[in-house]
């Protein structure tokens, strides 16, 4: 062999080796990213879930205000039945087993073209009113768990 074969071998093992150590590299840094990406999205998750699950249960979720009480409805609000209050009375606060059927606010356009939002008449046959007004995240957040 000559001196020529014995360079152009050894550069090229060279190259390969150094090829082969930057797809290692590639490969462990990927796993890392992924692992690292699931275990920051994995808290969130469980969070929200069991936040879900928190908002239903306790007594925290504040009414935006009563039906004829002047509340001025959006169009992303909710009109609830409310059985009771869970909160000794002061009547400001539901939890899932406080409130009843409910429905999103209806606009309504008089003859000048200004839209303004009221509750919806019950179903026909139901026994029951509307009587507070939930903003659309309380209400999804005591209905969808």
């Amino acid at each position: 062999m000559n001196k020529n074969t014995l360079i152009r071998n050894h550069s090229e093992q060279t190259t390969t080796a150094a090829d082969t150590h930057t797809d290692e590299l590639n490969i462990k840094m990927t796993r890392r990213h992924l692992l690292k990406g699931a275990a920051l999205g994995a808290p969130v998750i469980l969070t929200l879930r069991s936040g879900a699950l928190m908002a239903a249960a306790s007594c925290n979720t504040g009414i935006k205000g009563y039906i004829g009480d002047g509340t001025t409805l959006n169009p992303d609000d909710y009109c609830v039945q409310l059985i009771q209050t869970c909160d000794n009375g002061t009547g400001k606060k539901v939890n899932s087993a406080s409130i009843g059927y409910g429905d999103q606010a209806i606009p309504i356009t008089d003859g000048y073209g200004n839209t303004t939002y009221m509750c919806p008449s019950p179903p026909d046959g139901s026994s029951y009113t509307y009587s507070i007004i939930l903003s659309s995240a309380a209400y999804t957040s005591l209905t969808k768990i």
